[in-house]
């Protein structure tokens, strides 16, 4: 005799594809479009109709949170990085470099970082996280004399986001300016140096200014 549940198992395999799908399709719409990315067009990218979207997540927050909670955690690892890192100054680099990395692939994660106080408790409880160990990193390595005494703690997200947009705009034409910038503003933020440090990228040749300022 057939068990009840036979005839279940490969529906229960199909929606677990789906979802899987879905939440592929969603970081891949939402880290080109953002967070205002619709259901349906994460639906039109996953190959299924958008009814079965709203059977696995109620609405686009739900979505976004299954998407960018764990990810977000990231954020919380790179900062650890740098607090562990015997020397401060050299972790406060990493976590502008890393940062930097983090943030850049991906526009709903800069939205997510970013947005308002208030809006999402899991992007608050990580901010609650990370702000104190880089403010830590930040007067330790002013402590230490390295890092220039007038930096504040946020100007470090800061300089994640502008370079982070560096990056997504010239990803197609020079992918390394935004190390070259980099190096701009980790020689500016030290107390003092013998002489700049070399840069390893290129800068972007005149004929594709047109391609990354628009």
């Amino acid at each position: 005799m057939t068990s009840p549940q036979t005839p279940d198992k490969p529906l229960r395999a199909d929606a677990e594809r789906n979802r899987l799908r879905i939440l592929e399709a969603a970081h891949e719409v939402f880290g080109e479009r953002g967070l205002h990315a619709t259901l349906d067009e994460v639906a039109e990218r996953a190959g299924v109709g958008v009814g079965t979207v709203y059977r696995r997540f109620p609405d686009r927050e739900a979505l976004v949170r299954a998407v960018y909670e764990e990810r977000l955690e990231e954020l919380i690892e790179i900062a650890e990085r740098g607090e562990q890192n015997p020397d401060p100054w050299e972790g406060l680099v990493g976590v502008l470099r890393e940062g930097t990395v983090f943030h850049g692939r991906n526009r709903a994660i800069r939205e997510l970082a970013f947005s308002p106080p208030g809006e999402r408790e899991w992007v608050d409880r990580m901010r609650g996280i990370v702000g104190p160990k880089v403010a830590k990193l930040v007067a330790a390595a002013q402590e230490q004399g390295k890092l220039r005494p007038d930096m504040a703690t946020l100007d470090v997200p800061q300089i994640h986001m502008m370079l982070a947009e560096v990056m997504e705009v010239t990803a197609d034409v020079s992918p390394d300016s935004w190390e070259r910038l980099l190096t701009y503003v980790i020689d500016g933020l030290m107390t003092s140096r013998d002489e700049p440090t070399p840069l390893k990228a290129s800068p972007i040749t005149a004929p594709y200014v047109p391609d990354v300022i628009r």
